[in-house]
């Protein structure tokens, strides 16, 4: 219970407008937020005081500390102090290190916990050192007065290495523990621990490695309303980590970097009464100041909203609580001669509002100040519109595609084809797929024309770098290979996929790759490998002072549904076995997501670089959880096919602050997009079916013209009339007959051509122009070039069998002659 009131302090708070700290005054008075400050001790009977622990107990406010002439000196004990109504008492010494022989070792990071009934714990830990420290619990039963003997831990359990445990619905003590190795430098990793009968027994959970290995110590957990288990913590890569568990620790997610700065300190995090989440923190990448205080709605995303200390000096392991009365009290080091405490009232905490104006003013100075943007396209493989958690997807968690999404413009009316191939066409050359020859996956048309100048091409005429890592799927022979059509980098594989009919025995645990023409074989997951080298040629570009265009497109999470076990494991308890794959698979996706981003900040590019997220056809495996409210998927002409997401951010050029742009839009819009962007110069031969989304995406208030599109492919085998959808703003023809007005109806359900016939007549005029405008070349074949310097032997498979759907080795019967 929060008892004592002493006098208020100002102090100075600003907002931090993006994750990477671009600071503004803030528009409210520190006065109505923070409720009190004072220090826990004016003098006392130690030099030294670091990594403090609050609690709040039926008789009130705890708080613990270690103390002494320095860390790790041998006379550092645990000393506490009790929150009364005339202010803090005394501090006393309530834990040392003394052993029976008469030795004494340090005492080090006291973590109070109050559990839902029981005795008040503290829990400690004693040795030389952290590599070789043990854990140790006391029990007190009258407010912090007086306390048990200590209790050691059994060997190989720590307890809470700094931050408080949680106590689940089932009574267990979840305790966020790690350990440090005792070489120089030392190895770092979390886990957790677990005890069902108040700290007699113990488990252990550790989460696995991420695709960057991270040293990581000292989580603080947080709990969300689905169930789910998140904890954030301090590393040595600049960044605070989290992991995720959906079953109540027993699992966790990879441990993985998220974009908020940390300088190697502590950091403690609590889950409000409210829901929100809130973190106390160092906000920089070096150094111990400022001390911050950040928000987040998802425990990975987080915005800084108040700053409590700023001036020289060490501010730091904060612990965090909020009592019953919904204050939250925060106790932290002050340059390691005080404790402070603060209490904050988090009701008059809010997430910064944007303010469009001021930001589109700040974007086009930027603009005007800065040329030739980076740009980083990544393009998933069937990952429909229900596969990602900012969609609506109740199982499967994608934080950092969330915050990309939550960052730029949400494209929530955005169209590719039902099937890769096409996809693919349209992006490289903002042409329909049937008027720019990739108009199919088999049947020998899966090439672009080779008088259309591709997006790659158009890059590199404009004093680009070029690079594509992942999938190409637009031609495997010369000169139709991405090396061929404008990538001077190519990191890529043959075909559709690891399965595909010319990579029938590939493997995406461990990816056989091109590097160019050089085939080799790389013992790294696929998309942990794409995103490896895109990452290397970006910085190899950076280094250079050379813009770039990246395109990496991954083929997860296409089948076979090969994910690592350690993205697929959170999931197994909560789908089907396939899905659990399939999640897996993105699951490691939205990871290597995270990566790029920190990349982009840790480069200084992450302002000036156009980033684009979408996907390249509807959904697949997905679907059996969760389709976003669309009907059907891959494959299909209803919108579960061909809608999909797509979110696009350049913060210095004024496409940033979560917007939405809610009219329909297409993939062929993007070429035409990032050429009015970049400034590109295409070549005469350059004709695009696509319109430049520019004007609406950096202004809020603008809108596109009124246009009809049309959503139509080769088929496995060959284009047939009215085998499309066309699309006029909220309508949709389905095949020339059906009708579907989608504001209404999302799930396609109800036709309604026969109560809107003039809607049909129109969509139907449009569509038959349409068509006598790509009929001409529609049945015509790209021929295959054999023998040339460039590729020699051409090893042809069934994919190029004109006529025929055999893109897929099992599909090829196969027999020994004898």
């Amino acid at each position: 219970m929060w008892r004592h009131v002493s006098n208020i302090l100002s102090i100075g708070i600003a907002l931090w407008t993006s994750m990477i700290g671009s600071r503004q005054l803030a528009s409210q008075e520190a006065s109505t937020v923070i409720v009190s400050r004072s220090f826990i001790f004016e003098s006392a009977p130690f030099k030294s005081c670091h990594a403090s622990t609050i609690a709040e107990t039926r008789d009130g406010l705890l708080a613990a500390w270690f103390g002494g002439d320095r860390e790790g000196a041998e006379n550092v004990g645990i000393w506490l102090s009790r929150l009364t109504e005339n202010g803090w008492t005394d501090t006393i010494e309530v834990a040392n290190g003394v052993q029976a022989d008469g030795r004494r070792y340090p005492c080090w990071n006291p973590v109070l916990f109050q559990p839902k009934s029981g005795p008040l714990i503290l829990f400690y830990k004693v040795g030389p050192r952290p590599s070789s420290w043990w854990g140790l619990m006391k029990i007190n039963r009258d407010g912090g007065r007086t306390w048990d003997s200590p209790k050691r831990l059994p060997d190989g359990f720590l307890g809470p290495i700094k931050n408080k445990p949680i106590e689940l619905e089932d009574g267990t003590w979840l305790c966020p523990s790690s350990t440090e190795t005792p070489e120089t430098p030392s190895r770092w990793q979390i886990h957790f621990e677990l005890t069902r009968d108040g700290g007699t027994t113990w488990e252990k959970r550790s989460p696995p490695a991420g695709a960057e290995p991270l040293d990581a110590i000292q989580p603080s957990v947080l709990t969300r309303g689905d169930g789910r288990l998140v904890a954030v913590g301090r590393t040595r890569q600049r960044r605070l980590f989290f992991t995720a568990s959906y079953d109540g620790g027993q699992t966790w997610t990879t441990v993985q970097r998220t974009t908020v700065p940390n300088p190697n300190s502590g950091i403690d995090a609590v889950t409000l009464a409210d829901g929100r989440h809130l973190l106390v923190y160092n906000h920089t990448t070096s150094g111990r100041s400022p001390l911050n205080v950040a928000l987040s709605r998802d425990g990975v995303n987080w915005t800084p909203v108040l700053v409590l200390e700023d001036e020289p000096g060490e501010f730091s392991y904060p612990s965090v609580i909020q009592t019953h009365d919904g204050m939250v009290h925060v106790v932290y080091t002050w340059k390691r001669q005080r404790i402070c405490h603060v209490a904050i009232d988090p009701g008059r905490l809010d997430l910064p509002s944007e303010h469009p104006a001021e930001k589109e003013s700040a974007a086009t100075v930027a603009v005007e100040q800065q040329t030739r943007p980076n740009v980083v396209i990544v393009v998933t493989d069937d990952q429909g519109s229900g596969d990602l958690s900012c969609m609506g997807n109740p199982i499967l968690w994608t934080p950092h595609l969330d915050r990309l999404a939550a960052e730029g413009v949400r494209l929530t009316d955005f169209h590719v084809a039902p099937v890769c191939t096409p996809t693919r066409g349209q992006l490289m050359t903002g042409q329909d797929a049937l008027r720019n020859g990739a108009r199919s996956v088999p049947a020998g048309t899966n090439m672009i024309w080779r008088s259309v100048p591709t997006m790659a091409e158009i890059f590199r005429g404009s004093g680009y770098r070029t690079g594509l890592f992942g999938k190409w799927h637009l031609g495997d022979h010369y000169p139709d290979r991405p090396m061929d059509r404008g990538f001077e980098k190519a990191i890529w594989f043959g075909g559709w996929g690891v399965s595909s009919d010319v990579e029938f025995d590939n493997d995406c645990l461990k990816i056989r790759y091109r590097d160019g023409n050089q085939v080799s074989v790389a013992d790294r997951y696929c998309t942990d490998f794409w995103f490896d080298q895109a990452l290397q040629w970006m910085d190899n570009c950076r280094k250079a002072k050379q813009p770039f265009f990246c395109y990496i497109a991954t083929n997860a999470p296409h089948g076979p549904l090969w994910s690592q076990e350690k993205d697929a494991a959170p999931y197994r308890s909560r789908v089907p076995s396939q899905v659990a794959d399939f999640f897996g698979m993105i699951a490691n996706i939205d990871e290597n997501m995270g990566r790029l981003e920190n990349w982009l900040i840790d480069s200084g590019l992450r302002d000036n670089t156009i980033v684009i997220f979408m996907t390249d056809n509807g959904g697949t495996a997905g679907r059996k959880v969760f389709n976003a409210g669309l009907r059907e998927g891959k494959g299909s002409y209803y919108d579960g096919g061909h809608r999909v997401p797509c979110f696009v951010r350049w913060p210095a050029g004024g496409i940033h602050g979560g917007r939405e742009m809610n009219q329909p839009a297409q993939v062929q819009d993007i070429l035409p997009t990032l050429v009015d962007l970049c400034r590109l110069n295409p070549p005469t031969s350059a004709h695009f079916d696509g319109i430049s989304l520019g004007f609406v995406l950096r202004n809020p208030q603008a809108s596109l013209p009124d246009r009809m599109m049309v959503v139509q492919y080769g088929g496995r085998t060959r284009a047939e009339k009215y085998d499309c959808c066309v699309i006029w703003g909220n309508w949709r023809l389905f095949k020339g007959t059906e009708l579907y007005d989608v504001s209404r109806d999302r799930g396609q359900e109800h036709d309604v051509s026969q109560a809107h016939p003039d809607v049909v007549q129109q969509m139907r005029q449009f569509y038959d122009t349409w068509w006598a405008s790509i009929e001409p070349r529609v049945y015509e074949y790209q021929p295959l070039i054999v023998g040339t310097d460039q590729e020699n032997p051409v090893i042809l498979s069934s994919n190029y069998w004109a006529g025929v759907d055999v893109d897929n080795h099992h599909r090829v019967s196969a027999a020994e002659g004898g």
